[in-house]
């Protein structure tokens, strides 16, 4: 990027896409704690909503919650990168 973005803007596009980046950084944690105590950890009880789904692979109880919550992120960020290299038009970003 650094070679297609003119310099005399360099300064601004990078510090908007770090601030951007580190905002959704931000939220990201602090919905993590919300997830955790109130979706995931309940959920994850013996007889919870995902339980059924997911507790032969984390178990049930304390703690499965997280284990759960981190399958799921870790699903999701998997997910994520495989649009993006799916997609030709971020693929092809850095080049002019």
């Amino acid at each position: 990027m650094q070679e297609l973005v003119p310099p005399d803007v360099q300064g601004r596009v990078f510090a908007t896409r770090e601030t951007a980046q580190v905002t959704a950084q931000s939220f990201g944690y602090l919905a993590a704690g919300f997830l955790a105590d109130r979706v995931f950890e309940p959920a994850m009880q013996v007889g919870g909503a995902l339980a059924g789904s997911l507790g032969w692979l984390v178990g049930t109880g304390p703690g499965a919650g997280m284990a759960a919550m981190f399958i799921c992120t870790s699903l999701g960020g998997v997910s994520i990168g495989l649009l993006g290299w799916l997609s030709p038009a971020i693929r092809k970003l850095d080049t002019p």
